[in-house]
């Protein structure tokens, strides 16, 4: 089975600096497909040795993005897919770890993030036929960057997708400011705006049945 990775991204430099790790710490790296989003065409032109890059512009936050990738995707119901981010790194041999997780098991998992103990997805992990049972809303384009992980967590909790690894995963680990391991800059200050739009969201959506919540 394939492992496509779902990069949406702000900032390309960090991007490719953090794909080329996940990259170099994988067993079998030419079983990786990597499908990435972006604003403007001219991030799109910093970013030329990813032949799959979609240029989704007025972009706010990642929710529509990753929603563009997922919708766009190509795969097998037995692939796997991650959605990727520019602060969160793989563990060594990552790949076959996270395939192991799906030899008996076709939903999503939770890892563990090294910070994120909540209910909410950080890192989102499952097989594309699991997607496909979510209609391929992994975030609702409702969002704008917050608030979409939990509803991703609440979503596959009612569908019987979810196993949370957390407890016995290796660590994806998360550079985010918030834990302190890296300084926050523009793209987080703008997405943090946003957080209290984005709960008031949340909490509207969870009185939505799932099937409401599912739809596009």
């Amino acid at each position: 089975r394939a492992i496509h990775l779902l990069w949406p991204t702000v900032r390309p430099e960090m991007m490719r600096s953090t794909h080329r790790a996940w990259v170099q710490k994988a067993i079998r790296p030419g079983n990786i497909r990597t499908k990435v989003a972006v604003n403007t065409p001219k991030e799109r032109l910093a970013l030329t040795e990813f032949p799959d890059v979609l240029v989704v512009g007025n972009i706010v936050g990642v929710a529509k993005a990753v929603h563009q990738l997922s919708m766009t995707l190509v795969a097998s119901p037995e692939d796997i897919l991650i959605v990727a981010s520019d602060d969160m790194y793989a563990p060594a041999s990552w790949d076959d770890w996270v395939s192991s997780q799906f030899d008996a098991f076709d939903g999503a998992i939770i890892v563990n993030d090294g910070y994120n103990s909540g209910a909410c997805v950080t890192l989102p992990i499952m097989t594309f036929s699991c997607a496909q049972r979510l209609n391929r809303v992994i975030y609702h384009t409702s969002y704008r960057h917050q608030w979409a992980d939990a509803e991703l967590f609440k979503n596959l909790q009612e569908l019987g997708l979810l196993k949370d690894l957390r407890g016995s995963s290796p660590l994806f680990e998360h550079i985010h400011w918030a834990n302190k391991k890296r300084v926050k800059d523009p793209h987080d200050s703008r997405a943090n705006d946003m957080a209290a739009q984005d709960e008031l969201n949340f909490k509207q959506r969870m009185t939505l049945p799932i099937a409401k919540r599912l739809g596009v």
